[in-house]
């Protein structure tokens, strides 16, 4: 496939934003006022088109909620890389011989005749990470900030935050741990970093965690989505970005 093609999703939503300015008045809307909006993986999306379009993009505005491009599975990866078991097999090329196309030559029109069931059954059971590759640009830019910082982006009003607890619901195992196994898990031998994460996310009926699986959901929201979105704020205000702000959408009872 050429480099150009390898997103074909994020293509795909090139083309329905293309629709959008094309056909929207037909609906009475007005193709100078969209804004773009997306949650987590949408989220990623709207960034990357945030990076694609330096110029001219089909959108005034942009909602970033709970997403960027640095996250992960966000990150601009060669697709040879992922597979870490066999890196010399991508992670496509794998998950297609799982469900017998096993020729190379006809991936392509073997997956396509593959029943969207039996394709959503083999993606759920395979091991492999799968992102966006990059593509000159295309739909990615590899270096995200320094096409903020060097204004090679889409320069309009954006807002961007994160949903509170927004790791929660992917948790579910860890109910019953406590905050310390939790810490041992993700940090290892970082003891210095274990025992400041512990402070600053205290349990108890006098705390905004009253739970251990509560200050879990807290730690791995924070790590995951939090920091990373706050991070890109503070790139995005620093560069000079117009109307920038940021925003928490908070809810401490899901999951």
């Amino acid at each position: 496939m050429p480099v150009s093609e390898r997103n074909l999703g994020l293509l795909d939503q090139k083309v329905a934003l293309r629709w959008v300015q094309e056909n929207i008045q037909a609906f009475g809307g007005d193709p100078k006022k969209v804004t773009i909006f997306g949650e987590s993986a949408g989220g990623r999306s709207v960034d990357f088109h945030l990076q694609s379009y330096p110029q001219k993009p089909p959108f005034r505005a942009a909602i970033i909620q709970s997403g960027s491009t640095h996250l992960y599975s966000g990150v601009i990866t060669d697709p040879a890389q992922l597979n870490e078991q066999r890196p010399e097999i991508p992670p496509f090329v794998a998950l297609a011989r799982s469900i017998g196309c096993n020729d190379t030559d006809a991936l392509y029109a073997c997956m396509r005749k593959v029943p969207m069931k039996e394709l959503q059954s083999a993606v759920s059971k395979s091991e492999h990470r799968f992102a966006a590759s990059p593509d000159g640009g295309v739909t990615t830019v590899l270096d995200a900030e320094g096409a903020r910082n060097n204004k090679r982006i889409a320069n309009v009003p954006l807002l961007i935050g994160t949903n509170a607890d927004e790791q929660k619901s992917s948790l579910a195992s860890q109910r019953n741990a406590t905050l310390g196994d939790y810490l041992d898990t993700a940090y290892g031998n970082n003891t210095t970093l274990k025992r400041q994460l512990i402070y600053a996310y205290q349990v108890g009926p006098l705390s905004l965690y009253k739970t251990d699986y509560e200050a879990i959901a807290a730690v791995a929201t924070d790590y995951t989505f939090t920091c990373v979105t706050s991070r890109e704020a503070r790139i995005s205000a620093d560069a000079g970005y117009r109307k920038y702000s940021s925003f928490s959408a908070v809810n401490r009872n899901n999951g």
